[in-house]
């Protein structure tokens, strides 16, 4: 979060004022009903469950409409009311997403924490085909980096403005020899 703040006219009386970046934390969630009950937890907007997930509302709703979380039960006035279970869901699906499973994969993981029976074994597989695509990925990503350092390479320390660029001349002629990918 961003804040300003004037501490008064300085010299020639204009005013002075000052920034500072503040670390934001959500309000705290407690474990405190409605009723005063301890161990139930409040229910919560769909702002202050995406507060608390760090989840953007329309990705929310995305959710619900897909299957991943439940539709959550509406207040009298028609408004999202979540519970501690719809915030736990959504945190594992946060997590799920931020070490880039996709949304299938994070599907059947859910699955699998409610399965007793060979649940481990099954998630360690759906991870080993994660890793193995990560590793796809990153040795894709390292030719890319290779073929772009030797086409920036290629360029003229001072090019002028007549000069053809390397760089597009290579990205076009890479497209046609390959019949249209890119040859890396």
């Amino acid at each position: 979060m961003y804040a300003t703040w004037e501490s008064g006219l300085a010299m020639g009386g204009y005013r002075v004022v000052h920034a500072a970046v503040i670390n934001y934390a959500p309000p705290a969630l407690h474990p405190v009903g409605a009723t005063g009950s301890i161990g139930q937890m409040q229910k919560l907007t769909i702002g202050r469950l995406a507060e608390a997930t760090g989840v953007h509302l329309e990705t929310i709703r995305y959710y619900e409409r897909i299957g991943l979380i439940q539709e959550p039960e509406r207040t009298a006035g028609g408004h999202r009311s979540y519970g501690s279970q719809d915030l736990e869901r959504l945190r594992f699906i946060r997590c799920s997403r931020d070490l880039g499973f996709g949304l299938d994969a994070i599907r059947d993981l859910l699955q699998l924490t409610h399965s007793s029976e060979g649940a481990c074994e099954s998630v360690q597989a759906l991870t080993r085909e994660h890793l193995a695509a990560i590793d796809r990925k990153m040795a894709e990503m390292a030719r890319m980096k290779e073929t772009l350092t030797r086409m920036l390479e290629s360029c003229p320390s001072d090019p002028l403005s007549a000069d053809p660029c390397p760089i597009l001349e290579g990205i076009s002629d890479c497209g046609s020899k390959s019949g249209g990918t890119c040859c890396l």
